[in-house]
Order: structure tokens, then sequence, then C-alpha cells
């Protein structure tokens, strides 16, 4: 539950000061990517082939890192006791999902 309230805290006081990325990630050295610059670029890419979610890229990305920072908190605190989710229940996150009618 700490997890759910980390994230959703963190979620909201950082979507405003986080601006969007400015410089692209493919014009930096790899060694000089931050990790919130890389995973923007992945997710206004995986936006325009059409995998991704349409919502906003920077919230997503804000989202994202919010999820990875809250995950890491937890495994610290609570060791062997933190419950990670499955990699599936962290990609529907993001994913476009096709809809059967």
């Amino acid at each position: 539950m700490s997890c759910v309230i980390y994230l959703l805290l963190n979620l909201y006081l950082e979507k405003d000061v986080i601006p969007p990325p400015i410089i692209k990630a493919e014009e930096r050295p790899l060694e000089e990517r931050p990790l919130f610059l890389i995973a923007y670029h992945l997710i206004e890419k995986g936006q325009k082939e059409g995998t991704i979610k349409d919502n906003c890229p920077h919230e997503l990305t804000v989202a994202l890192m919010s999820l990875i920072k809250a995950l890491a908190y937890n495994r610290i605190y609570l060791k062997d006791k933190a419950t990670i989710p499955s990699l599936n229940i962290l990609m529907d996150l993001i994913l476009k999902k096709e809809v059967k009618q």
C-alpha cells in the first residue's frame, strides 16, 4: 500500500516539475543519456509505431519513472517481503491492447 501512495504522490508532484526533454536522446552520447530522457523518447517512438497508449508521453514517462522508484524503495525497505509485480502487469500499464469485439 505504501508503494501505491508513494507512486501517486510522486506522480502528482513531479508532473509539473520535470520539463519535457528538449534534446533528443539520439543526439547525446549513450553515457550522457539520463534514464528519463531515454524512457521519454522510447515512449514517443512506441506511440508513433502504435504499440504504446496515446496518452501524453511526458506524463507516461513520469508515471513510469515513479513506478520504478516506488518498486526500488519497496524492495530496499521491505527486502524479501516486497511484492514485485510480474512484467506482464507492468507492461499492461503502458502497452496498447487490441479490443476484440
